[in-house]
């Protein structure tokens, strides 16, 4: 079925608002059940030929995440970000996605961002602190420190606040 789907619809001109529907709940259900061959062998060839479309661009980035190639997923991350440019999920992802690639001053400034965007929100401060300690600044630490005195139930943040080699290394 989604192979006649997918033949239906490259040779379609243009796409109708149900198929567009159709084809995000795609992207979704691939990106949810961490199917990476679908969304490669399927969406990828959609998000390109109607670039831009956000939700196939980010599924895809997120497909090529988990085959490990990040650099293959910044790039459809970066075209996603086009239309979303605030959205605290995508920006976390490219921020991972740099990280990945190496770019760990490019990972701090997506969580600069990220952080400056929302900077009242528990849930932001949180994970831009775990980010930041994955990338070992320093910064991480005290945003977590905070988050955990505010917040002193959260037993997944003690754990790793104690852990040595966090506190030698300054990262993982």
């Amino acid at each position: 079925a989604l192979r006649a789907f997918f033949a239906g619809a490259r040779q379609a001109g243009a796409l109708d608002p149900f198929t567009r529907v159709l084809w995000e709940a795609l992207a979704w259900l691939c990106m949810e059940k961490r199917m990476p061959e679908p969304a490669l062998v399927y969406l990828e060839p959609m998000a390109e030929r109607f670039a831009p479309w956000p939700a196939l661009d980010r599924a895809v980035a997120r497909a090529y995440l988990e085959v490990l190639e990040p650099a293959t997923a910044r790039r459809f991350l970066e075209r996603a970000r086009l239309a979303f440019p605030e959205d605290i999920e995508l920006l976390l992802e490219s921020a991972r996605c740099a990280h990945a690639l190496g770019d760990v001053p490019g990972a701090v400034a997506f969580l600069e961002q990220v952080y400056d965007l929302y900077p009242d929100r528990p849930d932001v401060e949180r994970a831009v602190g775990l980010e930041l300690m994955r990338c070992g600044d320093p910064r991480g630490r005290k945003l977590l420190e905070r988050r955990l005195a505010q917040n002193p139930e959260d037993k997944e943040l003690e754990e790793l606040l104690a852990r040595p080699e966090l506190t030698e290394s300054g990262g993982e």
